[in-house]
């Protein structure tokens, strides 16, 4: 879609992003290596396989990340702009 007006300011969306991941995150530390390990109860569908234990889900989640950032870095290069660098 090309019409920005459909859609949420960046800074929205960035800060959005920031607040998920920062609930992920703690989410994530709360769990044991056997927790880790536990079936999920309602993967989404056509991703059973993705998000069918809570490790995996954690883990198809940061391979997702990966791979916006992957695109966004090729975007960049390809525009001939700098690479970001990582934030933390």
């Amino acid at each position: 879609m090309n019409d920005r007006a459909a859609y949420p300011p960046f800074d929205e969306v960035r800060a959005k992003y920031f607040q998920l991941r920062a609930s992920n995150l703690k989410l994530l530390e709360s769990f044991s290596d056997a927790d880790l390990e536990k079936r999920t109860t309602t993967p989404p569908k056509g991703l059973e396989h993705e998000f069918d234990t809570y490790g995996r889900s954690f883990l198809t989640l940061a391979l997702h990340q990966m791979l916006h950032r992957a695109n966004v870095t090729d975007a960049r290069r390809s525009a001939g702009r700098t690479v970001l660098a990582a934030r933390t």
